[in-house]
């Protein structure tokens, strides 16, 4: 129903914005940047982001990321915060940047997004921690995150690259989907304070060239 709902009033606010002239965009836009401003939600343009390979310091924003957004947004308990920070404290002592990637995105000096790659094994990867602040979505750093990731595994010449989600992350299934991901495997049970369905997608890198948006 929410999801109907969003295209309902995106339908609306895209028919108001047809009838507008490209001057009044443009006021449009300007006021929306000012609101964000003083709203403190640091609106900005996909140029005013970098992404850039993590340093020290970043774990901690990513999964302050995970538990503030999915606790918000999914309903998720404090154990799927904690169990973000054990993977990732644990992922980072141990990174080797042979094989593992970790990129966040950074505006304005926050950390605003992150995606990591994990070697499994000498022909496999999991793509973990993929998360985007809000203010930050509908921008295309979604996907130039994930081409970082995707990019890195097809150098490293990884054959396959998993991933685990649940259901519900519409958003960024449609993303895994657009860049060759398909489901193989579902499962319902209770997880981090709720009832889940958490699925697994797999990309098979095999003969598959690198990204032209590279």
């Amino acid at each position: 129903m929410a999801a109907d709902v969003d295209e309902r009033a995106n339908r609306q606010v895209e028919e108001l914005l047809k009838a507008l002239k490209p001057s009044e965009l443009a006021s449009l836009m300007t006021g929306l940047k000012t609101y964000g401003r003083i709203m403190g939600l640091h609106v900005g343009d996909p140029a005013s982001v970098r992404i850039r390979p993590h340093r020290i310091g970043d774990a901690s924003y990513v999964t302050f990321l995970h538990g503030t957004l999915y606790s918000q947004e999914y309903g998720l308990d404090a154990t799927f915060e904690v169990e973000v920070g054990r993977g990732i404290t644990e992922f980072v002592d141990q990174f080797d940047p042979q094989w593992d990637g970790f990129w966040v995105a950074e505006a304005a000096g926050h950390v605003v997004g992150g995606i990591a790659i994990v070697h499994r094994r000498e022909e496999l990867a999991q793509l973990r921690w993929f998360i985007l602040h809000p203010t930050y979505r509908g921008l295309g750093l979604g996907r130039e995150l994930m081409i970082c990731a995707v990019d890195f595994c097809k150098d490293k010449q990884y054959k396959k690259v998993f991933l685990w989600t649940f259901d519900e992350l519409h958003a960024a299934i449609h993303l895994y989907r657009s860049f060759g991901f398909k489901r193989v495997k579902t499962r319902s049970h209770l997880r981090w304070g709720r009832n889940l369905t958490e699925e697994r997608y797999e990309l098979d890198l095999q003969g598959v060239a690198r990204s032209l948006a590279s």
